[in-house]
Order: C-alpha cells, then sequence, then structure tokens
C-alpha cells in the first residue's frame, strides 16, 4: 500500500537483490525512502513495472489450488449452473424438484499471469503541496486447462438445442409439438361442435384435457428451448417426462379417437462424453465461454490521481533524527477494462469502477533506522459491469445469466508499516507489512437491464468482503541531488522490493507472490 516501496517481482530472489548493494553503496550520502513530495517547481518522472503470477488464493482463510475454483472433483448443482437452471425448467412438469444429476467429474489446472509497467508524473506546486498522476499498461493472461471426466454423469446433451442439439432431435421435437397441436386442435373442433354433450364425463374430460393440455405443451417447449441439459433416458426423470407424453397420447387416442401423436420429446440417449462437454463449455446456449489460452490482453488500467500534502517536517536524516506527516486524498478513473464474463477467470485491466480515498503517512528515524507508517481509506463508486448472475466463488455460470449489473463495491481499509535500515549512503534495506480489509459488495440490476427471471442479482453480495496480509522485503534508493563537493543537482530515486500474502482470514484472496521496480527522476521548470 505504501506507494512506492512495496516491490513485488516474483522472478527475482533476495540474492539478485542483495548483490546491488555493492553497487548502490558506491553512490554519494545521505539515505531515506523516495520523497513523498516533488520539491516546489519541479516534474518528477516515475517509471515503474512489476508482474503479479499465481496459481493459489485464499478462500475464507484458506490456500487453494487456482483450478479448484472452478468445479472441485464433481459437476454437479453446487459447482455448475447449468444443473439447477434445468432442474428449475423441469419442475413444472415433474410436478416436484428435478432430482438433479451430474456431468460427471472435472479437473483443473489454472494460472494468471499480470504485468504493469506505469508512467507517473508529479508537479511539486509548492514545497508542500504535490499533484501527481499514474498511468498504468496492464498486460493480463489467464491460462486454463479443464480435463472433464464424464463417467457417472446422468445428464446428456438435449438433442433439441439450437446450438449442442442434433438435425434429428430439433426435427424430432418439431414433429411432436405440431402433433401435439394438431390433436389439440381436432379436439377443440369437436367440443365446438357438440360431439360430448351428451356424455358430460367425456365433455370435462374434454375441457380439462384442452386446459391441461395447452399448458403441458407450453411447459415443455419452455423447458426443451432453456436448457442445453437434460435427463438421460432410463432415469427416473426422463422417464416421468415419457410418461407424461405416451399419458396425453392414450388419452387423445382412447377417449377421443384422435390418432395424431405418435412422436415423442426427444431425450439424450446416453451421459455426456468429454468432447460433448467441450462444445457445452462454448456454446451459446451452454456456458458461452470463450477459447482458453489465448495471447496476453495490453490495455489500460485505472488511472489514479492523487493530492499529496506535507503536514509537519522535523529534522532530516543528516540531523540523526527526523519526523515527517503527510495526507493523501485522490481517486482512480475507470479508465481500464472490466473482466470479461464470458472468459473464465478473466482480470481485466481495471476495477470497472472509479474511486476515492484519503490517507495519511508518517516517518520517524533515528540514525540508521526509520519507520514510514501508512494508513488509507477508498471508497468505490457505483459502477456498471457486464457479469454473470451466481452466488461468491461459482466460475461455471450459464451464458444465460449475463446481462448488465449495478455494483457498489466495498470500501477497505489498509494499514502499512515499513521499517527500514541504512545500510550506505542513501541505501537501505526495506522491510513491508501491509493488512488490508474490504466490505462486502452490493449488487442490483443495471439501469438498462431487464431482470433476468429467476435470478436476484443479491445472491452475489454474501461473502464478498475479505481481508489480507502482506509481508515483503525490498532495496530502497534515495539522493537528494546535495553532493559532498556542495553542487546540487535533481534528485534521483530508485526502490525494488518482494511481498507474500501470507494470511487471508475471510474472502476470495488471491496469493501471488510478487514484485515491482521503480525508478524516479525529476527535471527543475520553475526553480527548485
Amino acid at each position: 500500500m505504501t506507494t512506492f516501496l512495496l516491490m513485488r517481482f516474483s522472478s527475482w530472489s533476495a540474492v539478485p537483490l542483495l548483490s546491488l548493494i555493492p553497487i548502490l553503496a558506491a553512490a554519494p550520502a545521505a539515505a531515506q525512502l523516495p520523497m513523498m513530495t516533488a520539491p516546489s517547481g519541479t516534474l518528477r518522472i516515475e517509471l515503474g513495472g512489476g508482474f503479479f503470477p499465481t496459481d493459489q488464493r485464499f478462500v475464507d482463510g484458506t490456500k487453494v489450488s487456482l483450478g479448484d475454483a472452478i468445479g472441485g472433483t464433481r459437476l454437479d448443482a453446487t459447482s455448475i449452473t447449468l444443473i439447477p437452471d434445468m432442474a428449475t425448467a423441469l419442475e413444472p412438469l415433474l410436478g416436484r424438484p428435478a432430482s438433479g444429476g451430474s456431468l460427471g467429474g472435472l479437473t483443473a489446472i489454472a494460472e494468471r499471469q499480470r504485468g504493469v509497467g506505469t508512467i507517473g508524473l508529479a508537479w511539486g506546486i509548492n514545497r508542500r503541496l504535490t499533484l501527481s498522476a499514474t498511468l498504468p499498461i496492464v498486460s493480463v493472461r489467464t491460462q486454463v486447462q479443464l480435463r472433464a471426466d464424464t463417467a457417472g454423469a446422468t445428464l446428456g446433451l438435449n438433442p433439441g438445442d439450437p446450438s449442442l442439439g442434433t438435425a434429428q432431435g430439433i426435427a424430432q421435437n418439431a414433429t411432436y409439438f405440431d402433433q401435439f397441436a394438431t390433436a389439440l386442435s381436432v379436439l377443440a373442433q369437436q367440443v365446438a361442435d357438440g360431439v360430448y354433450t351428451g356424455n358430460p364425463a367425456l365433455q370435462q374430460l374434454a375441457e380439462q384435457t384442452l386446459v391441461e393440455g395447452g399448458a403441458y405443451s407450453a411447459a415443455l417447449a419452455t423447458a426443451l428451448a432453456s436448457t442445453p441439459i437434460l435427463p438421460v433416458v432410463g432415469s427416473t426423470d426422463a422417464e416421468v417426462l415419457r410418461g407424461l407424453a405416451e399419458s396425453y397420447r392414450l388419452r387423445f387416442e382412447e377417449a377421443f379417437g384422435i390418432t395424431a401423436v405418435s412422436s415423442v420429446p426427444a431425450l439424450p440417449a446416453a451421459p455426456l462424453s468429454a468432447q460433448e462437454f467441450d462444445a457445452l463449455l462454448a456454446a451459446p446456449t451452454g456456458l458461452g465461454l470463450l477459447p482458453f489460452g489465448e495471447d496476453p490482453i495490453v490495455g489500460l488500467g485505472d488511472v489514479r490521481l492523487e493530492l499529496t500534502g506535507a503536514l509537519t517536517s522535523r529534522g532530516a536524516p543528516s540531523d540523526g533524527a527526523w519526523l515527517g506527516v503527510w495526507g493523501h486524498a485522490g481517486g482512480t478513473l475507470a479508465t481500464g477494462t472490466p473482466p470479461r464474463p464470458d472468459a473464465l477467470l478473466d482480470q481485466g485491466t481495471g476495477a470497472g469502477y472509479a474511486t476515492i480515498f484519503g490517507g495519511v503517512t508518517a516517518e520517524v528515524g533515528r540514525g540508521r533506522l526509520g519507520l514510514r507508517g501508512h494508513a488509507r481509506y477508498t471508497r468505490p463508486l457505483s459502477g456498471e459491469v457486464e457479469a454473470r448472475v451466481g452466488r461468491r466463488g461459482l466460475l461455471l455460470l450459464g451464458a444465460n445469466r449475463q446481462g448488465f449489473l449495478a455494483r457498489q463495491a466495498g470500501s477497505s481499509f489498509a494499514i502499512s508499516a515499513q521499517p527500514y535500515f541504512r545500510v550506505a549512503p542513501r541505501l537501505a534495506i526495506t522491510g513491508s507489512v501491509l493488512w488490508w480489509q474490504r466490505g462486502d459488495d452490493a449488487w442490483s440490476w443495471g439501469a438498462t437491464q431487464t431482470p433476468l427471471e429467476g435470478l436476484d442479482p443479491a445472491i452475489m453480495n454474501d461473502g464478498t468482503g475479505a481481508d489480507a496480509l502482506l509481508v515483503g522485503i525490498g532495496l530502497s534508493y534515495s539522493h537528494d541531488g546535495n553532493h559532498r563537493d556542495a553542487t546540487g543537482r535533481m534528485p534521483v530515486e530508485a526502490a525494488f522490493g518482494i511481498e507474500r500474502t501470507v494470511r487471508s482470514g475471510a474472502g476470495i484472496v488471491d496469493a501471488p507472490l510478487t514484485a515491482r521496480v521503480t525508478f524516479r527522476l525529476y527535471k527543475a521548470l520553475t526553480g527548485r
């Protein structure tokens, strides 16, 4: 959280880090951390970069593989929304909740990569105030390998699905509904013609059949059109569906002499295969996911604007003891691209909403030792993004759950401590401890989104709050521009460090070993 010294780069280790000490120690003398404000009338130019790869995350305090979040070992109603959605669609026909079923098992290997290059400019308005802007260029890539094991699957692809079905299945359903509509039409004409007027029982049955048969046909058509998976022939639920169709066929034929219905609804003959699961991932009526393993996406992240003011300052490192306090205020703009709902574990280059923040930094030091502490409160502003509705942590969400949602992300508070020890003039070894906490999100339908039937975005709120503890180590080089020969030049600053998320007690938090490097130089414009 400290602005530039919590540095992360996973491919570097402490060996090359410490090898920089002899080189930098040769620089002229009086070290401290990089300045919080730019000197009056100067332009500070900052170049930075970082890399944040991870294949692990914390889930309510337990560290797990990132791939485990995709579905675990079983594809059932708790891990993929297509199954409960199917059960909901079939319930009006079955007269009870559907039995759910399974698509087999799934194993996954996943890794997230994120690189950030930053270009920062800061203007020293006067000796106390500095206005800065940071423009991040973000590169993101998510790599996922899925392997389906369909042994034990009890559900198959819907033969009549427009994307995943077969020509035979689609034609079979069309024939069945045409025949059923014809039978209802013939029966309605018989009633209108008074065929059963002299038989009250048949008259009542005919009228009942017209009402119930119409409702059945509509419910069946809706169910078959709304789910890409169905119970396989021979299962309990499939036999109930087949029994319903047969009971209407027999009623038309035996009670009313109508033989128009000879077809049956198309149901899957066999459980899902591994190849069919791959098709289900990509189909627009299934999960509708983009292909895995695409090239990294590079784009603008969320631009940050910040005003830093020096509140008090006493002494300097050259005096042997010093104290400084600074205040911060600013915000981020929603200039990045939010995560795409049709890309599994997508990161996006930005959060999808703007924020405002305020904080305070204090630093004390004596001799070679110093400590810089930082506290910041961040309040996100409401933003509208395209997302899929589902409970927290569930990633295999059907494409039918996608829409524009309003998100009020939870506010966050972070506090950090950064002790440092001067090992040479202008060079310090730094440590870092950062703790942050974020409140729950509040999701609702977007202003232009028609609510999706049966879905409530509020289900996405539960458990979205989180916290984490991070520790790190790094190096800081800071030259204030004053040389031993009494000449003065512009300051130069550089920093590098690595950081690890060591604990999280709540929420879902990625756990990368991360690193960042920063270089700053100053140019006098109106004076120094």
